[in-house]
This record gives structure tokens, sequence and C-alpha cells, in this order.
């Protein structure tokens, strides 16, 4: 269109010419020509009608423009915004850091100071709070005078500034209170260059997870003094995300009480990952009195286990408690993994026999007595004692063992304590090394009668 009289203006849509033709402009007066344009890139156009090129005619000759007619279009673009949350997994009452990217798509010419007074709103998924009274952080320009308070819902995030063609961030933390999958957008931003918010955020993905647990059992969970056990500690991860373990993830001190529980085998069973030491933190060896477990990962919805060998010397009731499950994205378990292994004294019914195959004798003669010790069951007896003081009127020289069965074995002769000599079978006894449960031994003991009577 045009305010000045009978001018035709050509400007066919698509192209980028403009060409006035005729029309009447009186002495001392202007007019306009007005013609809609578009660009489909942002940036500053320049648009320039050079000199000459505007042809005037007068009642007395031609005349034209001397000077060039210069304008500048800026053509701008709303910033958009992108969402985080770090870390993307938490636990219950744990934090998590939001960060927004604002991205200003309009360079220097198009505008030279960049944008301003840019604002956006964040409404927080259930579950979710600003983690106390806070100062707004990031790169934008002018976080640092944004405040925003502890346990709002609704948070209003500016005004900040974006400088041209660059990214920026705006960060705050938050509090997560409720387990689950927590869905996030905010609106768009507005500025003061670009009015009206522009499109919104993409979505935020937060998991937040449940604890994990961690329990404990002996197999089996009786035994002999001595003997071994399996000591099996299972930790369960009941997210539908993976749980990474700490270092350590559990500890596990033996007890020591009723005696001190130790370390059997140095070959532990680990279906967790990470590495399994002593309570040390050094490499397994037998005897140690204690485990831990440092690092691993629990994939979702499943449970791995830790199982070493150990033994206890003494009988009783071992209460083992292992330590809380530690995770890095879950947090710890909410109890301790305990079990009780019972020590039991063996008991098993023995008998002892002994005959001799003369019913009477002179004095100053000898005789050979037979003792026979059975082992009836159901327990093995080993290091069991036998002990036959003689009567007055008997003089025992020599003992031998004569014949087993079983499984049993002869006790070594000697003169140590409890081995096979007759002083010991006369005074404290001798000692059955390996006497298993349904086995015999025989010892014949040579004797001279020094005495007469029964």
């Amino acid at each position: 269109s045009t305010t000045c009289g009978s001018t035709t203006v050509v400007a066919p849509v698509g192209t980028r010419t403009v060409v006035v033709n005729s029309g009447v402009f009186p002495a001392g007066s202007d007019c306009r020509i007005f013609v809609p344009v578009t660009a489909n890139l942002i940036g500053g156009y320049v648009n320039t009608i050079p000199s000459g090129t505007a042809n005037f005619l007068k009642p007395v000759g031609t005349d034209t423009n001397a000077g060039t007619a210069t304008a500048v279009l800026s053509v701008i673009d709303k910033p958009t915004v992108a969402k985080a949350f770090s870390p993307l997994s938490v636990a219950v009452n744990g934090t998590t850091a939001v960060t927004l990217t604002l991205t200003n798509p309009n360079n220097a010419v198009a505008v030279p100071g960049g944008l301003t007074g840019v604002f956006m709103t964040d409404t927080l998924p259930s579950g979710l709070s600003v983690a106390g009274n806070q100062v707004l952080g990031g790169s934008c320009n002018g976080v640092g005078s944004v405040n925003l308070a502890d346990a709002a819902t609704v948070v209003v995030l500016g005004p900040v500034g974006v400088n041209p063609s660059a990214a920026c961030t705006v960060i705050f933390t938050v509090l997560v209170s409720s387990s689950g999958t927590k869905l996030n957008t905010s609106t768009g931003a507005s500025s003061n260059q670009t009015g009206s918010a522009g499109t919104g955020s993409n979505v935020a993905t937060l998991t937040v997870l449940v604890s994990p647990s961690i329990s404990k059992s002996f197999t089996p969970t009786t035994m002999n003094p001595g003997d071994t056990v399996t000591m099996i500690i299972v930790a369960s991860n009941p997210n539908a995300a993976s749980l990474t373990l700490s270092s350590p993830a559990f500890s596990d001190n033996f007890p020591n009480i009723p005696a001190q529980m130790t370390l059997a085998s140095v070959v532990a069973s680990n279906s967790c990952g990470g590495t399994v030491l002593n309570s040390a933190n050094t490499a397994l060896a037998l005897g140690n009195t204690g485990i831990r477990l440092n690092n691993g990962l629990i994939p979702p919805l499943s449970s791995c286990s830790v199982s070493v060998v150990v033994t206890a010397p003494s009988p009783g009731t071992y209460t083992n408690v292992t330590s809380v499950l530690s995770s890095t994205n879950a947090g710890n378990s909410t109890m301790t993994g305990a079990a009780d292994l019972v020590v039991t004294q063996p008991s098993t019914a023995l008998a002892i026999t002994k005959t001799n195959a003369l019913n009477s004798l002179g004095a100053g003669n000898t005789m050979a007595y037979t003792i026979t010790v059975a082992n009836l069951g159901p327990q093995g007896a080993n290091n069991a004692v036998i002990n036959d003081v003689a009567t007055a009127g008997l003089v025992c020289t020599s003992v031998v063992c004569a014949s087993v069965s079983g499984g049993a074995v002869c006790p070594p002769i000697g003169a140590a304590p409890f081995e096979l000599s007759i002083d010991n079978l006369l005074v404290n006894g001798v000692k059955l090394p390996t006497f298993p449960a349904l086995s015999q031994l025989t010892f014949v003991v040579q004797c001279s009668v020094t005495a007469t009577g029964r």
C-alpha cells in the first residue's frame, strides 16, 4: 500500500524486489510505501536503496536521490530450554540437581546485548521440593540475584540474561521425599526482547529408588566344634533400576562369643561383583575374623550373594550380625543382616569291656587283659580318653594297640601326655585321636600278680 497519490507499487510475492511507478509528490511533502516482508532465518537484515536509483520528473528536467536510504530489520527467535536431573537416580530423602540450559539463538547483530529479563517457571512433580533456602546457581547472567525458598514446589526462575549466540545454565537442588519415576518439564522462557514464553522444555526423568535389603544365613545352621559351615549374605534390589554398591557395600565382623569364629577357606563365592576382602581391607586368609565387600552392582529387581566358609571351635550359639547394605544411588538398607550358628557338643554312646582268659592265677605269674573300646554312635568321639588304674596286687608293665575297625586309628606310641604308654594308661589316660561312630579299638595290657585274693 502507499500514501503516494497515483503511485503503482509492484512487489511480487516471494521476490526480493519492490518497484514504484508514477505518483505525484506535491512540493514540500512526503509519502510512504508499505510492503509486507518475511524472513525465514533469524539475524539482522540490512536493506539499502542506493543513491541514484529513484528518478523524479520535475517541471523542468529530472532529479534523483543523491544519498542512500538504509534500514535494519532484526529477526529474532525465542530462547529454548533443555532440562536434566543429576544424578538421574537417588534414594528417598536424597537430593538431586535440576539443570536448565537456556540457548539464545540470536546473534549480536539481531540482539546486541543478548536476551534480558528471561523467566521460566518449573512446577515440580509430587515428592520433589526445593532443598532449603538457596541462591540460583549456574552460568546465566544474574543467577546470583535469584533466591529460592525452602520447600517450594512451584519455582520461578529469573530474571536472568543470555548472551548472543550462547547457552547458559540455571541450577537448583531439590529434595526427594517419595519413591517412583518423576517426570518433570518447565515452561518455555520469556524475555524482554522476545516477549511471551516459547516452547516448554523436554521431559526430564528422575528415578527415586527405595532402600535395598540385606539378609544372612548359615548352611547348615548347626555343627560340631571345629567343623565348617557356609555363611551366605544376600543383597536384594527391589527397584526397576540397577543398584550400585558402595565401598564397602557391607562389612561382617565374625562373633567372638562364645569363642572366635574364623574364616576356614580363602575362596569366596560372589555374584555381586566388586571385591571380597577381609575386614582389614586386604586379601582373604585362613583365620580371618571378618569380611567386607567393596563395590558391586545388583541388576534391577534381583539379588546377589556372597558366601564364605567359616568355623568355630567351641560349643554355644554364635550370633553374627552383618552391617547395613550401602549403595551409591539408593541409600542404605534399613536393617542389618543377622543369623545364629549353633555349635553343639557332640554326644555319642561309648562302650568299654575288659576281659582276661583266666579265672585264677598264682602269685608271681603274669597274664594279659584285653580292653575293647567301642563307639556306638551316632557322633564321632575323637580325642576320647581311656584310663585303667590297676588294682592292688597287680603290676601292669606294658600296653599295645592290638586292632582297630570302622575307621578308628591307634594312638601314637610315646611318653608324652596322652600318648600310648603303660604309665599314661594307668594315671592320666590315653587319648584316641580318631574315633568315628561305629568304630572300635582293642588294647592288650600285660600285668603280674603280686598278691593272693580276688
